[in-house]
């Protein structure tokens, strides 16, 4: 019983690793996608990424789009089933 126990911590600090490396691998990609639209990003500071992210998330046009991706990837969760 002790062992199985163990087996089980071992496995949930297995995942919990596997998932923060898979998380800050994407926060990585993500933050070089976003440095690639500037063409001197070392020289803004990160109050001034953040004033460009809300001015670009204002529009109503990224906020339909942004909604859309949103609304689509709900319906796929959504219809996700096991046999």
């Amino acid at each position: 019983m002790k062992r199985c126990e163990e087996q089980s911590k071992l496995l949930s600090k297995r995942i919990d690793d596997l998932n923060r490396k898979q998380r800050t691998h994407r926060l990585r990609v993500r933050a070089g996608i976003l440095e690639s639209f500037f063409t001197k990003p070392e020289l803004l500071t990160d109050d001034q990424v953040m004033d460009v992210l809300r001015l670009a998330f204002r529009q109503p046009e990224v906020k339909r789009f942004v909604a859309g991706i949103e609304a689509s990837l709900t319906v796929l969760q959504d219809s996700d089933f096991c046999i």
